[in-house]
């Protein structure tokens, strides 16, 4: 927790400047383990990033699969990801369709057990 009261001090704007005069490109892999507290502490530089800026190139790119998820009792929120992609239009969502580590049978009963979890467009809560 003490990274984010880091990032809430009241010198946080310098931090998150100099921070975002850094970093030009954000990959975050394995998304769907995300905790609500990561995600707070990236916002600002990931709301940066796809602000854009006509001088340079930036990137945010996140990857991940909510079905996955295996990180709950740490705090990780798989409702992020898709919270993330409501919440910007301008994100593109590109869905890999072939699955390279299962068989058929493993997939589909994964995607049917998966099923009943949609798309949220409000934040998760924390709890």
């Amino acid at each position: 927790m003490k990274p984010y009261h880091i990032f809430c001090e009241s010198n946080k704007d310098f931090l998150y400047f100099r921070l975002d005069s850094n970093y030009n490109h954000i990959l975050i892999d394995e998304f769907q383990d995300t905790s609500i507290l990561q995600y707070k502490i990236l916002k600002p530089l990931i709301d940066e990033v796809i602000a854009g800026d006509s001088e340079k190139f930036k990137t945010f790119f996140y990857v991940g699969d909510p079905k996955q998820s295996i990180y709950r009792f740490r705090g990780g929120k798989r409702e992020l990801f898709d919270f993330v992609l409501s919440e910007n239009s301008n994100i593109k969502l590109e869905d890999l369709n072939i699955n390279y580590r299962s068989s058929k049978n493993i997939d589909r009963k994964s995607t049917r057990l998966n099923s009943s979890h949609s798309a949220k467009s409000r934040m998760p809560s924390s709890a």
